[in-house]
């Protein structure tokens, strides 16, 4: 059996999304760890050194684009490439903020499973960013 190469967290406040993103992942190569938690991202981060974060907009408390500024003036974090996904911030402009913001990709919910492989492979396997 393979060893995983590389190591995602997923990050959604709703446990369903994070299993459909994992399940679509489901690749040898991928280690993908879930958190629900938008609080404990950076924690998490820092200790288990993710490759790539997939990351939802829409969570309470710390929205994903409130993590991702953290991440990006954070040293030892920025640069993590990150891919923002939401259910309902697809317009223009949330996109044009997000990229700006130092995401990597964009994918509106519901995730569509080529589309998500088609991003990481891009990060991981040819450094796109």
């Amino acid at each position: 059996m393979e060893t995983a190469r590389y190591t995602i967290l997923v990050v959604d406040d709703q446990e369903d999304n994070i299993e459909i993103v994992q399940r679509k992942l489901s690749h040898s190569t991928y280690r993908c760890i879930g958190e629900q938690n938008s609080e404990r991202v950076i924690a998490v981060a820092l200790r288990e050194r993710p490759d790539l974060i997939i990351m939802d907009w829409q969570m309470p408390v710390m929205n994903g684009m409130d993590v991702l500024n953290k991440m990006k003036s954070d040293e030892k974090l920025s640069a993590i490439p990150v891919i923002i996904m939401t259910g309902i911030r697809n317009d223009p402009e949330s996109v044009r903020i997000a990229m700006s913001a130092g995401a990597s990709f964009f994918l509106d919910k519901p995730i569509d499973t080529g589309e998500l492989n088609s991003c990481v492979t891009s990060i991981l396997e040819h450094g796109a960013v």
